[in-house]
């Protein structure tokens, strides 16, 4: 099982790998921020959030 610390080294080389970081090099999104992009497209188109 993965720790939280494993899941976060890879979710910042993602980031890293798409280029998608401020000019500081923190990241621009989290994983909840993508969670909430996504339940916000999918709920207009009728497609259910569960």
């Amino acid at each position: 099982m993965p720790t939280a610390s494993t899941y976060g080294y890879h979710w910042r080389r993602a980031l890293t790998d798409a280029v998608v970081a401020t000019p500081d090099g923190k990241p621009k999104y989290t994983p909840h921020s993508l969670r909430c992009c996504f339940a916000s497209t999918a709920l207009p188109n009728g497609v259910p959030i569960h």
